[in-house]
């Protein structure tokens, strides 16, 4: 069996094909232009927030091995971030565990992809919105695929995007406290972060009704301890603003240049459906790259 990528095309043997632009061209062709994907990430780590983005991409967008985010690796899905962030409109949702907790992580995650959404109708006239298994009731059309960011460019671009937000938010909550690994789990329930919970306690970040963190919560208060032993400022960001998602981006990317040069992604012709001038002016010009 073989595997390649061609202009959104995955083609798997001789028989199978997927088409990424699928859903899209079916649209493209009832006269609908702009078309949003959304996606999020973050359900099911005990820690931290649930991050959601919208990605508007031109007609002519080109990215070659662009999929699920869960399906490539880290360092491909910082370049396809950096590559998807200059030739898109975009932008994230972040909702706290605080909120996770009070309305729960299925709400959250609609909510995130909602506020992504917003952001993105303040750059475009959004017509459609495509999403990943998650319907809801906005003010557009919608369309909930089952496994979109494997079906849908728009999609998979959108998958990438919240994936990187998410766990650079972790790298910084890693940085204040190195002790529970956040790096490496990204909040996740593994053997590793459970044992650092038991043995540090929990912090500021925690998703208190999840079932882990619930019981040794429970378990530390009928033993008369203080569960919260290391209350501390790792929620700063949960809460960023899109300027601020973009000035770090901006800022990350200047250190992995000097460190080393990017390699080159596949380009193809500004997109005349979506006139980058115009449509990306308010997320390019913040500090953009030089």
């Amino acid at each position: 069996m073989f595997f390649t990528l061609l202009f959104g095309i995955i083609i798997l043997g001789s028989d199978n094909m997927i088409d990424l632009w699928k859903y899209e061209k079916e649209l493209f062709e009832k006269g609908i232009n702009y078309i949003g994907g959304t996606d999020e990430a973050g359900r099911g780590p005990l820690f931290g927030p649930v991050v959601a983005a919208c990605v508007v991409l031109p007609k002519d967008f080109y990215l070659e091995g662009l999929n699920d985010s869960k399906k490539l690796t880290e360092k491909k899905r910082d370049k396809f971030y950096d590559y998807i962030t200059e030739h898109a409109i975009w932008a994230v949702g972040i909702v706290s565990p605080e909120e996770i907790d009070e309305i729960n992580i299925y709400a959250a995650s609609r909510k995130a992809m909602i506020m992504a959404i917003r952001e993105v109708q303040k750059q475009t006239s959004l017509e459609y919105v495509l999403t990943d298994a998650m319907p809801m009731e906005i003010d557009i059309p919608t369309m909930s695929i089952i496994k979109g960011d494997a079906k849908s460019i728009t999609i998979a671009a959108a998958s990438v995007i919240a994936k990187v937000t998410r766990d650079r938010l972790m790298y910084e909550a890693d940085e204040a406290h190195p002790e529970y690994g956040f790096k490496n789990h990204k909040g996740y329930p593994t053997k590793k972060h459970l044992e650092a919970i038991n043995e540090y306690g929990l912090i500021d970040g925690y998703r208190l009704t999840y079932g882990p963190v619930k019981e040794i919560k429970e378990r530390e208060y009928e033993s008369g301890s203080n569960p919260f032993n290391n209350l501390s400022t790792v929620k700063r960001g949960f809460n960023k603003t899109p300027e601020d998602i973009i000035n770090e981006r901006n800022s990350y990317r200047e250190q992995s240049v000097n460190k080393k040069q990017a390699t080159p992604m596949p380009t193809k012709p500004e997109s005349k459906a979506i006139d980058p001038r115009k449509q990306i002016q308010a997320m390019r010009s913040i500090n953009r790259m030089q």
